[in-house]
């Protein structure tokens, strides 16, 4: 699916995304001080204690502690997630020559991960954070509030991280070896126009990395594609089972395909710390 050609976002539209950025930023303060509030620690190490009962309360406590802006995804008894929003500068390292717009700073949901988690020494209790699902860009940022002028842009992007963690592993394989391919994902009453983005992680020693990237924001009524619509996939069949779990719970392996090309495989990690099985996201 191409992209047509459109004027600047305007700078009414830029101001607004700029401003909503400095509020994400000054969100992460709190979440940031909690992290090393000695009453976090206690409270990790109650609810990660054999044994303990109320491990509810105890999530809810903790996450008055990180603030409204934290949200917990999920939980096992041995680790908690939650996700936020994070103003960032550009994510993509290398330009590629007719793509200037890797360059541009974006607003990421990101995830936090406190617990014991795998390939971490056993009894330890770690923490993890890092890009999780989303990318948008400031073009897209822009773009939505250019159509869209009484958008609430957090709302918008917890909805469509909701919606690509949901989507069809199948759906989502070719973009995996044809970066260039594009598709919509329903959020806001509108779509974003994303590609799928791999790489290494050089935050996570070079592991490869998969995350979703929105390069711009479509309205209602402009005319779209619908075969480039993503749907939601089966439960244990949603990317959000496999490549797009928080990097610490799963790896991803390019290997070499039958037919010459590259194919990526997904380890997901299980709560008990080992691997569970492995599969291709190749068509």
């Amino acid at each position: 699916m191409a992209e047509a050609k459109h004027r600047p976002v305007s700078a009414e539209a830029r101001g607004k995304w700029r401003q909503f950025r400095r509020h994400l930023a000054a969100e992460c303060v709190q979440i940031n001080s909690a992290l090393g509030n000695a009453r976090l620690r206690s409270l990790v190490s109650a609810y990660l204690r054999p044994g303990t009962v109320g491990r509810e309360k105890i999530a809810h406590r903790m996450s008055t502690l990180f603030g409204p802006d934290a949200r917990l995804e999920y939980r096992t008894r041995e680790l908690l997630c939650w996700g936020f929003l994070k103003a960032r500068l550009r994510v993509i390292i290398n330009n590629e020559d007719d793509d200037p717009g890797l360059g541009q700073d974006a607003v990421c949901l990101h995830y936090l991960l406190i617990g014991r988690l795998v390939e971490a020494e056993p009894g330890k209790c770690y923490r993890a954070d890092g890009l999780w699902s989303l990318e948008v860009t400031e073009h897209a940022g822009g773009r939505l509030f250019e159509y869209n002028r009484g958008a609430d842009p957090a709302a918008i992007i917890w909805e469509a991280h909701s919606r690509v963690l949901q989507v069809s592993a199948a759906a989502l394989a070719p973009c995996c070896v044809d970066p260039a391919r594009r598709f919509l994902l329903p959020a806001g009453g509108g779509w974003f126009l994303c590609q799928l983005v791999s790489g290494e992680d050089m935050s996570a020693s070079g592991a490869l990395s998969v995350h979703v990237r929105a390069r711009t924001w479509l309205s209602q009524d402009m005319a779209i594609d619908e075969r480039a619509i993503v749907g939601p996939g089966a439960p244990g069949e949603q990317v959000g089972d496999g490549f797009l779990l928080p990097r610490p719970l799963r790896r991803l392996v390019s290997r070499p395909s039958a037919d010459g090309g590259v194919a990526l495989y997904v380890e997901a990690w299980r709560s008990d710390s080992r691997r569970g099985a492995s599969g291709s996201i190749r068509p």
